[in-house]
C-alpha cells in the first residue's frame, strides 16, 4: 500500500511539472535551434533581465542586437519554448520590453540622481512641507499689520498677503500629497520593474504623468508666491505711514522669506523638465513599434524558410538514412564526386535549378520564394535518392573478374586434391610394386 501511494504521488509531481527556460536557453532557442537572427547579430536580453507577463503567461524577450541596438524583439513563451502569437500580445509584450529596459537604463543613468519616484524626493517634499506650515504664520502676521494700518496701499497689501498666504497653505498640502504619491509610485515602480506586466504599464505610464502634472501645478503657484512675495516686500518697503518705522518695516519683510529649502527648486524643476522629457521618449518610442512588429513577422517566416531547407526532414531521411535535411542532402546528390551516378539524372538537373534559387532566394530574403523553390527541390531529392545509383559496365566487369577468380580458385583446389591424394597414392604403390629383393 505504501509504494501505491509513493508511486501516486510521484506520478502527481510528474504531472505539475512545468518546462521553463533559463535566459541563456531562450538565447539558444533564437539563435542555435532556430534561426531568428540575421548575420551579424547578436541574441540578448537586455537588462534587469526579467519575464514578462500577459495573459497570466510569461515571456523571455530576445533582442537582436547589431551595434548594441535593437532591430527586433522576439518573445519566446517560458513555458511552452515557443514565440509568441497574436498581434496583441506580440504589441504589448514589445511595448512593456521597451519601456523596462530603458527606464532601468535612465535610472542607472545620471538621471538616476534625481529620480522622481525615490526616498530623496520623498525626503524633499516631506521637508518642503513642514517649512512651508511653518511659513504660513508669519505671512498671516503680515495681513494683519497690514489691516491695523487700513490705508488703501496697506489693504491692497493685506489683501495680497491673504492670497500669498492661502497660496503657501496650499502648496504645503501639495508638498504631502507629491510626498505620499512618490512613495506610492515608488512601490508601483519596484514591483513593475521586477515583475513587469502588460496589463500594468499603462498604469505604470500614469504614475509619471500624475506625477508630471503634480509638479506643474506645484511649480506654478510656487513661481506665483514668489511673485507675490516679492511685490509685498517692494510695497512694504515704500509704505508711506507713521505707524511703521523702518525697524517695522525690515520684520516684516524678513517674515517674507521663503524657506531655505525652497532655494533647490529652480534646479530641481530643471532637472524634472530633462526627466519628463526623457521619459516621455521612452513611453512615446514603446508605442512606435509598427516596424518591430512586421520585423518579427518576417523572422517567424525567416526562420520557417530555413527549417525547411537545414532543419531535420523525415521524408529525406526516409527516402535515405545517410541524409537529415535538404540541404545534406541536395548538397550531396550534386556534387562533382557523386552528381554523375544517379540513375535518375532528368530529377539531378531539376534538383541543380531548384536548389540554386532556394539559396538565393533565402540569402535576398525572398523567404516565401525560397519556401516554392525549396518544397521542388525536396521532390526531386527524394526522387533521385529513392532510384539510387545505376549501375555501371565496370560494376559489371568487376562481377565477371571475381567469377573468374571464384573458378581459378576451384580449379587450385581441385588440382591440390589431385596431388595431395591420387599422385602420392600411385608413388606409394610403385615403390612396392619394385621393391628389391632381399639378398
Amino acid at each position: 500500500m505504501q509504494n501505491k501511494v509513493i508511486s501516486l504521488l510521484f506520478i502527481l509531481l510528474l504531472s505539475v511539472t512545468v518546462f521553463s527556460l533559463s535566459p541563456d536557453e531562450a538565447i539558444t532557442f533564437v539563435s542555435n535551434t532556430n534561426n531568428y537572427l540575421l548575420d551579424g547579430e547578436s541574441g540578448a536580453i537586455l537588462a534587469p533581465r526579467v519575464m514578462i507577463t500577459s495573459s497570466k503567461e510569461d515571456y523571455w524577450i530576445v533582442a537582436a542586437l547589431k551595434d548594441d541596438t535593437p532591430n527586433v524583439y522576439i518573445p519566446v513563451s517560458n513555458s511552452s519554448g515557443s514565440i509568441a502569437d497574436g498581434e496583441l500580445t506580440i504589441r504589448n509584450l514589445i511595448e512593456t520590453e521597451i519601456v523596462v529596459t530603458k527606464i532601468t537604463l535612465l535610472k542607472n543613468s545620471s538621471y538616476g540622481l534625481s529620480w522622481p519616484f525615490s526616498y530623496t524626493t520623498r525626503g524633499t517634499f516631506d521637508g518642503l512641507a513642514s517649512d512651508l506650515k511653518n511659513m504660513s504664520p508669519k505671512v498671516i502676521l503680515v495681513q494683519t499689520r497690514m489691516d491695523e494700518i487700513g490705508t488703501s496701499e496697506a489693504t491692497k497689501l493685506k489683501n495680497l498677503a491673504d492670497q500669498t498666504e492661502s497660496l503657501i497653505s496650499s502648496l504645503a498640502l501639495q508638498s504631502t500629497k507629491i510626498a505620499e504619491e512618490t512613495d506610492k509610485a515608488r512601490l508601483v515602480e519596484e514591483k513593475y520593474l521586477a515583475a513587469p506586466d502588460t496589463n500594468q504599464t499603462a498604469k505604470y505610464k500614469k504614475s509619471f504623468d500624475d506625477y508630471f502634472s503634480l509638479i506643474d501645478n506645484y511649480k506654478e503657484d510656487y513661481t506665483t508666491i514668489e511673485t507675490n512675495l516679492n511685490e509685498l516686500k517692494q510695497g512694504i518697503a515704500i509704505l508711506q505711514t507713521d505707524e511703521l518705522t523702518q525697524t517695522d518695516k525690515d520684520g516684516l519683510i524678513n517674515y517674507l522669506k521663503l524657506p531655505t529649502t525652497t532655494g533647490k527648486l529652480p534646479s530641481f524643476f530643471s532637472q524634472t523638465n530633462q526627466i519628463k522629457t526623457a521619459i516621455d521618449s521612452v513611453f512615446s518610442s514603446s508605442k512606435n513599434i509598427e516596424g518591430l512588429v512586421l520585423n518579427l513577422a518576417t523572422r517567424k517566416v525567416r526562420n520557417t524558410t530555413w527549417q525547411m531547407i537545414y532543419g531535420a526532414n523525415s521524408k529525406i531521411t526516409k527516402a535515405n538514412k545517410s541524409f537529415y535535411s535538404l540541404s545534406e542532402a541536395s548538397e550531396a546528390i550534386i556534387s562533382s564526386d557523386n552528381v554523375d551516378y544517379w540513375e535518375d539524372q532528368e530529377s539531378v538537373e531539376a534538383l541543380k535549378i531548384n536548389w540554386a534559387q532556394t539559396k538565393t532566394r533565402y540569402n535576398n530574403q525572398e523567404y516565401e520564394k525560397a519556401q516554392e523553390f525549396a518544397k521542388k527541390a525536396e521532390n526531386y531529392a527524394i526522387a533521385v535518392l529513392e532510384k539510387g545509383v545505376k549501375v555501371t559496365d565496370d560494376s559489371a566487369g568487376q562481377d565477371l573478374l571475381i567469377q573468374v577468380i571464384g573458378l581459378l580458385m576451384g580449379a587450385v583446389i581441385i588440382l591440390f586434391i589431385y596431388e595431395k591424394f591420387v599422385v602420392n597414392r600411385k608413388k606409394e604403390e610403385g615403390e612396392e610394386q619394385y621393391e628389391e629383393p632381399v639378398q
